[in-house]
């Protein structure tokens, strides 16, 4: 069950990264998108709405993070 715990991690930093690029680093977003185009395609609503989407991806990296954190460190010790 820890791997389950790891897995939340690496998920956590795969969100909080992508935040980081849609807040702080678009244009880095935007070549990597294009470097990718089959994988993941940007669109002009996501470098719209790319502060909601960079803040709602941390909140969300970090409360993952938490909850991972939380479950791994304190309840393992029950």
């Amino acid at each position: 069950m820890r791997w389950l715990h790891y897995a939340v991690f690496v998920c956590s930093g795969i969100a909080f990264l992508s935040g980081m690029l849609f807040l702080f680093f678009p244009r880095a977003l935007l070549k990597i998108s294009t470097f990718f185009n089959n994988i993941f395609e940007m669109d002009t609503m996501a470098l719209k709405y790319r502060i909601g989407m960079g803040l709602s991806l941390l909140f969300s990296s970090m409360f993952m993070f938490f909850m991972a954190y939380y479950f791994l460190i304190f309840k393992m010790k029950l």
